[in-house]
């Protein structure tokens, strides 16, 4: 995996990006990651949102299970991390979080939704009726039918930061008295959160 692989923007893959927009999104990755410019723009599933910045490779998704008090951990295989993406909607008012997923990640999306038990529902009506915080308002989400699995507890992403070099970070979802989002997957194997109280400012996630 080459340790420095850092990402300017996501986009649809059936849209091209304004010279202003890019420009524009090279500026909030470069605030984001304290310095260090993008060097790429990767295409992205046709039915994200159109302007989204690279928080840093998916590493591990921390999956706290409605009732449960520990956690079971997805790790996304280290030859698929470089494939596997984090990122956020810089049009949204919170910067809602989306995962590119790769093609191995959907394949164990599919064998999870598959084993799930719950009740497929829209992803807005999880963010309604199970999420909490701003991200509950079930405006704005992609109109998919998913499985909640649970709370999203910790998220694990590698990226570059300028003073922390090549590194991993974990941030735990819900972190000073906020709250949590809900995982969820779709049955065709890609994973999504709804609700939660987490924002994307400069610094990184928060709360």
């Amino acid at each position: 995996m080459t340790m420095r692989r850092n990402y300017s923007s996501a986009r649809r893959a059936t849209q091209r990006i304004s010279p202003a927009a890019q420009a524009r999104l090279e500026k909030v990755y470069k605030r984001w990651h304290w310095g260090e410019m993008p060097t790429h723009v990767i295409d992205c599933d046709p039915d994200f949102p159109p302007h989204l910045v690279e928080i840093g490779l998916l590493m591990e998704l921390h999956l706290r299970p409605f009732g449960a008090n520990e956690d079971t951990v997805f790790a996304v295989r280290e030859d698929d991390i470089p494939n596997s993406h984090v990122g956020f909607d810089t049009d949204h008012k919170h910067q809602r979080i989306y995962f590119q997923c790769s093609p191995a990640l959907r394949e164990s999306g599919r064998d999870l939704y598959a084993a799930s038990e719950a009740r497929p529902m829209a992803l807005s009506r999880v963010a309604e009726e199970l999420g909490e915080g701003h991200h509950a308002n079930p405006r704005g989400y992609v109109r998919t039918n998913v499985k909640p699995l649970g709370h999203l507890a910790h998220l694990t992403y590698f990226t570059h930061k300028r003073g922390d070099g090549p590194s991993g970070y974990i941030h735990e979802m819900g972190e000073e008295g906020g709250v949590p989002p809900v995982l969820c997957v779709s049955r065709d194997g890609r994973f999504w959160v709804a609700g939660g109280t987490y924002t994307c400012p400069s610094p990184g996630i928060t709360r």
